[in-house]
């Protein structure tokens, strides 16, 4: 995989994660939970694209 590839990937998880979570973070307790579901969806999607390259 390309270094450009890779970086791009590694860009757009950091993205991903920062703007999942700060929405996260700005939802009420009752919603938390949807949230958080997702939240941990994209990390770990992320995890795994960063321990494959």
């Amino acid at each position: 995989m390309s270094d450009e590839l890779s970086n791009y990937i590694r860009g757009t998880c950091q993205i991903h994660s920062s703007i999942t979570y700060n929405y996260f973070l700005n939802k009420p307790i009752e919603k938390n939970e949807r949230y958080r579901v997702k939240l941990q969806k994209v990390f770990y999607f992320c995890t795994e694209i960063e321990l494959m390259y």
